[in-house]
């Protein structure tokens, strides 16, 4: 990836990376210059919908209204960090439910611990456990979420990103508070308490999940 990502993105990314999707996909409020299509497994082809014409967009509507889109037209659906921006969330879910091809699959991430950040509205953060009734509740089926971080020093690391203004300690210091999450948190603690709070099961910076139609 060309650009410097958070560390929540970085997790995502490397989740989205191991999805495999051969098909049409519609990637819902996504961008061209992301970084993410490439990481995808498979045969595919992505249109995008977005609002922003600078993104590449293919489609541009309204994701709180009835997509103009054919039923069962697509292989997969990607919601990657856009959920929490539409107030309608669950026509987002509905719709896409709707457009999927039986089997097929609806791939997203959402925030969790993450600063609000308005695009141009920033509504909602979705626990693990909301995720999954709201996916089920849309139609969804075979449901899987994971949290999203390394547990407490990734969150701290995210809190104060902003705090390192040069990116060679941007990127030291992702490393090190990785680092204590690892050695401390998943290698020590979590062999004494295995449902620890400073885990990332508690502490998740996001979640991703992929559920099928």
């Amino acid at each position: 990836m060309k650009k410097e990502i958070s560390l929540l993105r970085k997790f995502e990314y490397e989740a989205i990376s191991q999805v495999k999707i051969d098909g049409k996909i519609l990637d819902l409020g996504g961008d061209r210059r992301s970084g993410y299509h490439e990481l995808i497994k498979g045969e595919y082809k992505i249109e995008v919908v977005n609002i922003n014409k600078e993104t590449g967009a293919d489609l541009c509507f309204d994701l709180e209204k009835v997509f103009p889109i054919t039923s069962e037209s697509y292989e997969a659906v990607m919601c990657v960090n856009v959920l929490e921006h539409i107030f309608n969330y669950k026509n987002v879910l509905d719709e896409s439910f709707r457009i999927l091809k039986k089997g097929g699959k609806l791939v997203g991430v959402v925030p969790f611990i993450f600063n609000v950040h308005g695009s141009p509205d920033d509504y909602f953060r979705f626990t693990g456990t909301a995720l999954k009734r709201i996916l089920k509740e849309a139609g969804f089926a075979d449901l899987r979420v994971e949290e999203l971080g390394t547990g407490i020093f990734s969150v701290i690391f995210q809190i104060k990103y902003g705090f390192f203004r040069f990116i060679y300690l941007r990127k030291l210091a992702m490393k090190f508070y990785i680092m204590l999450d690892k050695i401390l948190i998943q290698k020590i603690i979590k062999s004494l308490k295995p449902n620890n709070h400073l885990s990332e099961k508690h502490l998740p910076l996001g979640y991703f999940f992929i559920a099928k139609k």
